[in-house]
């Protein structure tokens, strides 16, 4: 019997230093020789994909512009209506602090989402939707956040604590991370002395004793909506608020996740032959565009107030700056539906012409 084997890894060690060098430089030279060509192979598929998409793109961009722009006016309404509550000597005691702790947390939550937005736009014209839904999938985990805070923990609303209890849940991992930090060795220097890693866990202790033990668990913010000790998963969190949008986190979940169905979503036919892709691809782009505009749509409802009325005096500048981005959605979408209906119809005319000159040349 023929004796067999595999070695995977960096196999330098069993090479000799001469070998190794020859081979390092050659390498170099041919990387230099090819370097403009190699230079050119991602720009010139992105010009085509530009070609494709550009007016698509385009309108993107408009979207993510608007909404900016949204953003920022409802930002400072806000602040404006917040300021008139601290100097209203008639406004209840605390008001003006419980509605300026919750919009300043809402305005975070509406900021993260424009910015994935703009992530999911940059990767999709980079020719990457897989890519593009893996931030999709944290502007769902933003948009159910922020709708059940909205719902359930907005100043009028039974559980107005959640607001306190979502800013300050990040400070009960610190004592963890600190220790797993200086275990990894990455730190030059020791930052997380005996004496530190203790006033950290005296912290947590801290906060335990305010918020309670559940308040360790990944969603330990939001306990006070379940039972006590009942273990929260996001789709208990996005039932509460959207259960319609469960289905988001499994869709995208495998674009984040080293799970089965990320590994089939590699795999692609490339006419008759299956290949794993490692690289950009000019389809799959309108559904990562089409979920993120829905998504930054939900989450710009709930951070950018359509309607402000003082004193009788109604300003309803927020609806008409909202429904000018829909409006621009809507047509961002439709110009992406086209777009990649039309590059899906060149594609199998290629992949038909192809397979008739392959017919061909057999006979």
């Amino acid at each position: 019997m023929t004796d067999r084997e595999l070695s995977f890894g960096s196999s330098e060690p069993e090479l000799d230093a001469e070998t190794v060098a020859s081979f390092l430089s050659k390498l170099d030279e041919l990387w230099d020789e090819d370097a403009s060509d190699q230079a050119n192979v991602l720009p010139l598929f992105r010009d085509r994909l530009r070609q494709d998409y550009g007016s698509a793109f385009d309108r993107l961009a408009r979207v993510h512009a608007a909404a900016v722009e949204a953003a920022s006016w409802g930002a400072t309404a806000m602040d404006e209506y917040i300021a008139g509550l601290y100097a209203d000597a008639s406004s209840e005691e605390g008001e003006a602090q419980r509605l300026d702790e919750y919009e300043w947390l809402m305005r975070g939550l509406g900021a993260r989402s424009l910015l994935a937005f703009a992530e999911v736009t940059w990767l999709a014209q980079g020719g990457y939707p897989n890519g593009a839904l893996a931030r999709v999938r944290t502007m769902h985990e933003l948009a159910i956040t922020a709708a059940v805070i909205a719902e359930h923990g907005n100043p009028d609303a039974a559980h107005p604590e959640l607001v306190q209890r979502f800013s300050r849940h990040r400070e009960v991992f610190y004592p963890d991370t600190a220790r797993k930090l200086a275990a990894s060795g990455a730190l030059e220097d020791d930052l997380f002395d005996a004496d530190t890693l203790d006033l950290l866990a005296q912290r947590e202790q801290e906060l335990i004793a305010e918020f309670g033990a559940e308040f360790r668990g990944a969603y330990g913010w939001a306990q006070p909506l379940f039972a006590p000790g009942e273990r929260i998963s996001f789709t208990k969190l996005a039932n509460f608020v959207e259960p319609k949008l469960a289905i988001l986190y499994s869709i995208t979940s495998s674009h984040v996740h080293a799970d089965s169905a990320g590994w089939h979503h590699g795999l692609i036919k490339f006419r008759d032959e299956d290949v794993f892709a490692a690289g950009p691809t000019n389809l799959g782009l309108a559904s990562s565009t089409s979920l993120a505009c829905r998504l930054l749509l939900a989450c710009l409802d709930l951070v950018i107030p359509a309607t402000i009325e003082v004193d009788e005096e109604k300003d309803t500048d927020g609806a008409l700056l909202l429904t000018g981005v829909r409006h621009l959605v809507e047509q961002a979408l439709a110009a992406m539906k086209a777009a990649e209906a039309a590059v899906k119809l060149r594609e199998e005319g290629l992949e038909t012409e192809a397979a008739g000159d392959q017919e061909g040349s057999l006979d």
